[in-house]
């Protein structure tokens, strides 16, 4: 009898330490993270050249942000804490890989990383220091698949 109830607790002590997956699709055009932009003949108070994030980079990684609280609100998630190294994997779909002109089309897998990445610190994760690994495809959007963006976030090593 003892045996049996060594064996309930391992059962539920493995569960608690199952890995844990957040899977979350955030629908519309990716875009990616541009360049901030120094503008030389406007100032601050300081009189130094002002610089800002263009709106396309903020809009989008606000947009994310938002998407990906009100997910691990509706599902009561936390984030992944500090101390805890996690895998990132991210699908974009996107209207075309080619453009007109037979080359590659924009924007570049690297900056739609960067600004998806930088737009889940503090949802998803704490900080975006903790992702030891990241897997990005750039995909053609078929008639059944929406553009956007397939997020999925999970523990390293389990």
């Amino acid at each position: 009898m003892a045996g049996g109830l060594e064996r309930q607790e391992s059962t539920i002590t493995q569960k608690k330490a199952a890995i844990k997956i957040i899977t979350l699709f955030v629908e519309g055009i990716p875009r990616s993270k541009l360049r901030p932009r120094t503008v030389v003949n406007r100032t601050n108070k300081r009189g130094k050249p002002w610089t800002y994030n263009p709106s396309v980079t903020t809009e989008y990684a606000d947009y994310v942000r938002v998407k990906a609280r009100e997910y691990m609100k509706t599902r009561e998630l936390k984030p992944f804490p500090r101390n805890v190294p996690v895998h990132a994997c991210f699908t974009f779909y996107v209207k075309r890989l080619i453009d007109k002109n037979g080359d590659l089309a924009r924007p570049d897998t690297a900056n739609l990383i960067c600004n998806v990445q930088d737009a889940l610190s503090g949802e998803m994760y704490i900080d975006d220091a903790q992702i030891t690994q990241i897997v990005a495809d750039k995909v053609k959007a078929t008639n059944k698949d929406k553009v956007g963006v397939l997020i999925e976030v999970k523990k390293a090593g389990g």
